[in-house]
């Protein structure tokens, strides 16, 4: 789901005789660079807070993670 329209997005631009909007380029990816970078923060931070073998053996890793960094008010965000 993350990559979505970014594999079309360049040809949305060309309709009806326009040009590429200037600049499009470099703000999907650095769309897509703030992205990743807020994803391997939280991973980091994750793997600091709780075992990873805890994480492997449930299924609501997400909802451990939370209690974990931001203690019972992470759960309900």
């Amino acid at each position: 789901m993350f990559l979505v329209g970014f594999d079309l997005a360049r040809f949305g631009f060309k309709s009806k005789g326009r040009s590429p909007a200037p600049g499009a380029a470099g703000a999907m990816w650095t769309a897509l660079l703030a992205a990743a970078t807020i994803l391997g923060i939280w991973t980091w931070a994750v793997t600091m807070a709780v075992p990873g073998e805890r994480l492997a053996e449930s299924t609501i890793p997400h909802m451990i993670a939370a209690r974990a960094i931001a203690g019972d008010g992470g759960r309900q965000c």
